[in-house]
């Protein structure tokens, strides 16, 4: 892997893992939300699901760099750790959509 190749890798991972942090502590704000009686923090509710549907959508575009990058003995486990990083956003937005 060239200098310039490892950059790039390393900047995206990067952005990545701030675009998971956010999404993790959206995911932990909506959950505390959805404890509160039922139709209290609705809108609030409503604009993290959007807001985690555009953050799937761009690290969905940011794995699919990654995986383009990155080395081939890498590929499995960074598909893995996306996996775990998708099902929990799914999980908190169907929660959601339950609940509003």
């Amino acid at each position: 892997m060239s200098t310039e190749q490892k950059e790039k890798l390393d900047r995206l991972r990067a952005r990545q893992g701030g675009h998971r942090g956010v999404s993790t502590n959206l995911a932990k704000e909506a959950s505390e939300l959805l404890q509160a009686p039922e139709g209290e923090n609705t809108e609030r509710c409503e604009i993290i699901a959007f807001q985690l549907e555009e953050k799937l959508a761009l690290l969905t575009k940011l794995d699919s760099e990654i995986l383009n990058i990155c080395d081939v003995a890498e590929i499995q486990g960074k598909i893995e750790e996306s996996a775990v990083i998708s099902d929990r956003i799914f999980d908190i937005k169907r929660r959601i959509d339950k609940q509003t």
